[in-house]
């Protein structure tokens, strides 16, 4: 996802507030339903700078329970409004930068060839 972490912690702890299920967070680590009948575990991983987030499902009680919380976040995630990222103008910028230094350099290269 396009997100900063803290964001999607954020819609994912209302989506679960939201189906009524009980969690813990354990560093980056999402253990979802009670302590003594866990259902599903969730790691969330990702750059604040970047603001790229990856969800993995560690563990789940079935793959219907999986899907259906996964559906769940992602309808939620694609209703949150999520800023372009600064990064990306500086990446851009970047990337623009050396492509146009190649093409000079490319110039000059076959300027020298084809003048031998």
């Amino acid at each position: 996802y396009n997100m900063d972490p803290d964001e999607v912690e954020d819609v994912l702890s209302h989506t679960l507030d939201r189906l009524g299920l009980q969690r813990e967070r354990r560093g980056n680590r999402w253990l979802i339903g009670p302590p003594d009948n866990l259902r599903a575990e969730l790691e969330i991983d990702g750059s604040s700078a970047m603001r790229h987030v990856s969800l993995r499902w560690r563990f789940a009680t079935s793959p219907d329970y999986r899907a259906e919380l996964a559906a769940e976040l992602a309808r939620d995630l694609a209703a949150y409004p999520s800023p372009e990222s600064r990064t990306s103008g500086w990446f851009l910028t970047a990337g623009a930068a050396l492509f146009t230094v190649m093409v000079f350099l490319l110039g000059t290269f076959l300027l020298i060839l084809f003048r031998v």
